[in-house]
């Protein structure tokens, strides 16, 4: 009966032995598990402050786009006012010129005949 209950006995504390075993390799693995969750949450962290900048930067170029655009379109209009006045401008030279032309034609032709009258 000793012999049984020292089987027993052992046999006991060969189970408690696995239990705690399997409990020591548990922790271990909860403890790695936490580990990993820690690090996936501060690179969690750290990506979203990444993601806030860049967002940041984003909205900072938009703006900077948007203000080019305006800008361009500013002196766009600019160069269309200015582009209409010369074109104004370049046609009233036109008529002068036409105008110089015509007169200096006629005065040629008066010209011609007086000289014509004179001499023949």
């Amino acid at each position: 009966m000793a012999a049984n209950i020292t089987a027993t006995t052992s046999a006991l504390n060969e189970a408690l032995k696995e239990k705690e075993e399997h409990i020591t390799q548990l922790l271990k693995e909860r403890d790695l598990e936490r580990g990993e969750v820690a690090r996936a949450a501060s690179q969690a962290d750290v990506l979203e402050e990444k993601l806030a900048a860049l967002q940041s930067e984003h909205n900072k170029l938009v703006q900077e786009a948007d203000e080019e655009i305006s800008e361009l379109k500013r002196l766009n209009q600019e160069y269309e006012e200015i582009q209409l006045k010369m074109n104004t401008q370049l046609e009233d030279e036109k008529k002068k010129l036409e105008d110089l032309l015509f007169r200096f034609e006629i005065i040629n032709y008066f010209l011609l005949y007086l000289f014509y009258i004179r001499f023949f």
